[in-house]
Parts: structure tokens; sequence; C-alpha cells
């Protein structure tokens, strides 16, 4: 299963089951990939891509097509969900505590 596939899969996991998960991964690759991804900029993933087999390009094209397609479905339902009202009464209450000054401003 390539990576990508399992740490999309690890959003849903409990945090213990995410690091046992992370740990393997890590075991995997020899080297921590926390710290190899925070590290890298926009350049190095550039870079990287530049790198990659004309199937790796076809399989990160069609994963990152997935992720719009996953963004593109969570913003219709949170539209449909606003728009039939779900929200209503959340808002309402967040305005009142607003006006009571019971939030704090960001």
């Amino acid at each position: 299963m390539p990576l990508s596939h399992r740490m999309h899969i690890r959003r849903r996991k409990e945090p213990a089951e995410f690091e046992e998960a992370l740990n393997e991964d890590r075991a995997a690759a020899g080297e921590p990939i926390l710290a190899r991804l925070r590290s890298m900029t926009v350049q190095n993933i550039k870079r990287e891509i530049e790198m990659l087999s004309p199937a790796e390009v076809s399989e990160l094209h069609a994963w990152l097509n997935r992720q719009q397609r996953d963004e593109e479905a969570v913003d219709a339902e949170l539209k449909d969900a606003v728009d039939a009202g779900r929200f209503d009464k959340l808002i309402d209450e967040a305005i009142a505590d607003e006006k009571a000054g019971l939030t704090t401003p960001l």
C-alpha cells in the first residue's frame, strides 16, 4: 500500500494507532518521515517530483486529484448544511455569546 494511502487512512485512527503506524513507516523508510517532511521546502518538493518516473508522476497526479475531489465534496456538504439551516442554532448561540461578552477576540 502506498505511503500516501496509509497516511490518508491514518487520519481516521486514534493517536496511539497513528503513532504506531508512523513508527512502522519510519522503520521501513529508514529515516524519520515527519522530520523529512517538515524540512522540505516547495523547491525541495519540486526537485523530488522532477526525479519521479512517469508512473510515479501518474500516481502522484491521481492522488492529488483524489485530494481535490475530497475537498470539493466536503465543501459541497458544508454548503448544503449551511443552506439547510443546520448551523443556525450554533450561529445564534455564538452571536449571543459575543454580545454577552463571553468571547475572546482573536
